[in-house]
């Protein structure tokens, strides 16, 4: 009985003096004690160090320790753990064999382990940490992939990794399911929010010649960043660009500046004196106080331009050069609004510069709508400005005031109908040098809706706009009507019919449109045929099918080229990690023995999008062919990082008798 005292007297001693050791070690690493838990803890006094084994768990700080066995030396403040290790941080965690770790320094070294520090998860035999952010590690793998193993990885050497801003490999090695698809020398990635941006093309032209662009922005702010590039191009020559974006809810501002130095061989080839293309552009607007705002533009431009015609000319070279510069000070208060502006475009020609167009300081007032009686509202709009027109060589005086009154009335009568009235009335005065006489207009707009048991409406549309000069003049005099029938709730049969009186307007039409749409569930159906009243026969028909989200096709069948259909269909289907979406639009032809002929060459356009999702990273092929042009995109990025993207891009252009005018390769990188 002696024995077991004295054993319990041992067991409390022991205990005292670990919990004594714990907080000691908690006052030496500040004010924050460690808590070691496990199934045997001893301690040696003489060397300050505690030895604990069997579900081992330290708690300090923000650190969580787990372990079979580990040794604690309270002086330095080391712990050597092993055996099924799991190490929580608020940055990182990780899985190990083995690991030595300094709570004082937050550094030490971990063996056979695997860190997450999400996004990334880090496969190595040994770890260095640095830092409570940064690894080093001397080789292993690296990924964004949660699956055992992962679907791709990166391997390399030299890796360093700061879970708060970037990673950095040496010699980089990427695999897709344990088959080599990249390879870099040196392969850098930011993690979270991108401070800056790099931007990089390397590819081939028929214009450029071999080229490499790169463009770096670089935010100063939330609301302010700048950028800088260098294009090398191999047969233009060297360019510069440069730039700055400000935005904010009080002001918005765009800068940029590009500079081209061409090469001297490219200037005798073409037998001229230019070198130095420029293009310089700010446009921007400021709020100088709550009601006030100053708005401006200014472009100049100093380019050689190489346009290509498609299909019907060939490629184009011509040289521009000119100055716009626009301004205007705003006010807007309530329903006020007023603006003062001005515009300038001049081009060099014969040695100087020309007017091309210049307005005076014009000024605009507009009253916004103001609600009065009745459900209605009342707005006037003023404009007036002074254009010079290089053709006449003149200043041609505009004025433009329009004043109106809009009101919209419902009446019930019962549960099951309803009328409802919507006039519109306004007055015009206009002026223009052109004609040198002010004309006045009277206008009205009428819109009247019938419903009856929710089932049939009658839609009634009729505008009337006259001159109000001598003699008086109709200008637009048209009626509009609609009635739409729905027996069911996903069957809708309209008809709807426009007729013009005034046929001396150039705009005038008169027309009958039928239609039918029906939807059910995952179906539609929708039908339509346009009918001529001047000409007495149709003029067109539309038909158009779809399935779900996932199937499109329309048909087109026009009376005026009754030798022609345009038909257009659109595929999307997903398939296990694929998601495939096609398109075709093209025309077939009738022969004069009546025969439809579906000839490959026809097509309009023609595409194809697939996607690959593979869970951890993504990649993309687009195709798009229209007539003489073919495009096509290769592009992949890692689902963690979806602003940073990786691909080639194709550009092909011939002309009709199939001879390539213009190709465009690159490989970009952002």
């Amino acid at each position: 009985m002696r024995r077991k005292y004295k054993s319990i007297i041992i067991a409390a001693y022991f205990l005292f003096l670990y919990s004594a050791s714990a907080l000691s070690a908690g006052l030496s690493a500040g004010t924050v004690r460690i808590d070691i838990n496990s199934d045997f803890i001893s301690y040696d006094n003489t060397k300050d160090l505690l030895t604990s084994s069997g579900n081992v768990r330290v708690l300090y700080k923000n650190i969580k320790l787990r372990a079979d066995r580990l040794t604690y030396n309270r002086n330095n403040g080391e712990i050597n753990a092993s055996g099924n290790i799991s190490f929580k941080t608020d940055n990182y965690s990780l899985l190990s064999e083995k690991i030595r770790y300094n709570i004082f320094s937050s550094t030490g070294r971990v063996f056979t382990a695997k860190v997450t520090a999400e996004p990334l998860y880090i496969y190595a035999d040994e770890i260095e940490i640095r830092s409570k952010t940064v690894f080093f590690i001397p080789r292993g793998d690296l990924t964004t992939c949660d699956h055992s193993p992962p679907h791709y990885k990166f391997t390399g050497k030299n890796i360093l990794v700061d879970t708060e801003s970037k990673f950095r490999i040496f010699n980089m090695f990427m695999t897709i399911r344990g088959i080599p698809a990249l390879y870099s020398p040196y392969y850098f990635k930011t993690i979270g929010p991108k401070k800056s941006r790099t931007d990089i093309d390397v590819g081939k032209s028929n214009r450029e010649g071999y080229f490499v662009k790169s463009k770096i922005s670089y935010p100063f702010s939330q609301n302010s960043r700048s950028y800088i590039g260098v294009d090398y191009m191999s047969i233009i020559g060297l360019g510069l660009k440069a730039g700055h974006n400000y935005s904010t809810a009080r002001g918005k501002l765009n800068l940029g500046w590009y500079y081209v130095n061409e090469k001297e061989s490219l200037s005798e080839a073409r037998d001229d004196k230019y070198r130095k293309n420029n293009k310089f552009n700010l446009i921007g607007w400021q709020r100088i106080k709550e009601n006030f705002r100053i708005r401006g533009k200014a472009e100049y431009v100093d380019d050689r331009e190489f346009n290509y015609h498609y299909i019907h000319q060939v490629g184009q070279e011509y040289y521009q050069q000119k100055v716009y510069m626009q301004a205007a000070l705003e006010y807007s208060k309530s329903v006020y609004f007023a603006s003062l502006s001005m515009d300038k475009e001049e081009e060099w020609e014969n040695g100087k510069y020309r007017i091309k167009r210049y307005i005076l300081p014009g000024l605009r007032l507009r009253v916004l709508p103001v609600k009065l009686p009745f459900n209605s509202n009342f707005s006037v709009n003023t404009r007036y400005q002074n254009k010079y027109i290089r053709a006449k060589e003149n200043w041609q005086p505009y004025f433009n005031w329009n004043t109106k009154i809009v009101t919209s009335h419902r009446k019930d009568f019962t549960k099951q109908y309803f009328v409802t009235l919507s006039p519109d009335a306004g007055y015009y005065i206009r002026y223009s040098a052109d004609s040198g006489v002010f004309t006045h207009y009277v206008s009205l707009f009428t819109g009247m809706r019938q419903g009856l048991y929710n089932k049939l409406f009658f839609d009634s549309d009729y505008q009337w706009k006259q001159e109000a000069g001598k003699p008086y003049k109709i200008v637009t005099s048209k009626l509009d009507q609609k009635i739409t029938y729905r027996p069911l709730r996903p069957l809708r049969l309209t008809t709807r019919s426009s007729y013009d009186f005034c046929r001396e307007n150039i705009h005038s039409v008169g027309e009958f449109f039928s239609t039918v749409n029906l939807k059910l569930k995952d179906f539609n159906l929708f039908i339509r045929n346009r009918y001529d009243y001047y000409d007495k026969r149709n003029k067109d028909w539309l038909f158009e099918i779809g399935i779900m989200n996932y199937f499109k096709s329309t048909v087109k069948y026009n009376y005026l080229n009754p030798l022609r259909l345009e038909i257009a269909a659109e595929l999307k289907r997903r398939i296990g990690a694929f998601t495939i979406e096609s398109g075709l639009q093209f025309y077939s032809q009738r022969s004069s023995v009546k025969k439809w002929d579906y000839k490959f060459d026809r097509f309009i356009q023609k595409s194809l999008n697939i996607t690959w999702d593979m869970h951890c990273w993504e990649s993309n092929l687009r195709f798009i062919n229209r007539g003489d042009e073919y495009e096509f995109w290769v592009l992949f990025n890692i689902s963690a990082f979806p602003e940073t993207k990786a691909g080639l891009y194709g550009d092909i252009i011939s002309n009709e008798e199939g001879q390539i005018m213009d190709t465009d390769y690159r490989f970009h990188r952002e």
